[in-house]
């Protein structure tokens, strides 16, 4: 059941160029080759990549209530204009432990889009502001971390030119690249530009143990993040790699059960965040076969 009542940020006259629905998602067209006996994809995948649902769509000037559970997040669409900041209230019934996740249409969060801070003033909610860089479908997850509840949730919205940041040309699973299985794959993130996640992907051409890892420089204080997705859900990893190896912030590695063609999804990320001052940061990734 979903409820909703005119709030407070509709009188406030905050939803100029936001406009809400189901995101429409976009498709990616055929044609994954194998080149040799290690394949990887050499074009799109061959089924349209979608986020998770929308339950309900969220409205400027609007509050809508859905349930929460710890089993899986409730989403709301929401579909901005122009780039701009969104504001985004919870509160739940009973009180319970929520996050708030802003995330694009697959549903990666966007940068600063976890909203887990607890406010003293606001028991059993969750606030938060996050930069929306650019025109298009977004979708806000809702989780309980200690039992179900129902959660109100309330938006308001600012046009922010300042906030127009250009798309990473591989910031998200549609756009990829493909990663060969003993082919290295040099890159770098540019905290300038928010170009802090990368992703690729592998279609292995056989089934077995794959070891990913990633590199940075000698000297580098890069701390990177390695994690896997699968296909079907962008907004959480499978496995997850932070440990430092050999105490070096960039030293990353995951052992990952693989089978053969079935794309194994990579993403690649950094804990730095958005620096005007900021330079490139070099980082190599490889995938081997562990046996």
């Amino acid at each position: 059941m979903i409820e909703s009542r005119v709030s407070v940020f509709g009188a406030l006259g905050l939803s100029a160029g936001l406009a809400f629905g189901v995101p429409a998602g976009a498709a990616w067209a055929a044609a994954s080759q194998a080149a040799g006996a290690e394949a990887a994809l050499d074009g799109l995948m061959p089924e349209p990549m979608a986020g998770p649902e929308a339950d309900a769509a969220l409205t400027v000037g609007r509050a809508v209530t859905v349930a929460v559970d710890e089993a899986e997040p409730s989403v709301l669409s929401v579909t901005a204009a122009e780039p701009g900041l969104l504001t985004v209230v919870g509160v739940s019934e009973p009180r319970i432990d929520l996050t708030i996740t802003v995330t694009d249409r697959l549903g990666q969060e966007v940068i600063g889009g976890d909203i887990d801070v607890d406010p003293v003033e606001l028991p059993g909610g969750e606030t938060g502001v996050v930069a929306l860089p650019r025109a298009g479908d977004y979708l806000v997850l809702l989780e309980s971390l200690d039992g179900a509840g129902r959660v109100r949730v309330e938006s308001g919205w600012i046009p922010m030119p300042e906030a127009d940041r250009p798309a990473d040309p591989n910031g998200g699973p549609d756009d990829a690249l493909p990663l060969r299985v003993g082919v290295r794959q040099d890159q770098s993130f540019d905290s300038k530009t928010g170009d802090l996640r990368d992703w690729y992907v592998i279609e292995p051409a056989r089934s077995g143990l794959l070891r990913v890892q990633a590199r940075t420089p000698v000297g580098s204080e890069t701390d990177l993040i390695l994690e896997r997705y699968t296909a079907d859900r962008f907004w959480e990893s499978e496995d997850y790699a932070d440990n430092d190896e050999g105490e070096v912030l960039g030293h990353e590695s995951l052992e990952l059960a693989v089978n053969r063609g079935q794309p194994v999804f990579i993403r690649v990320s950094t804990w730095s965040t958005l620096d005007p001052e900021g330079q490139a940061e070099p980082y190599t990734l490889t995938a081997r076969w562990a046996e």
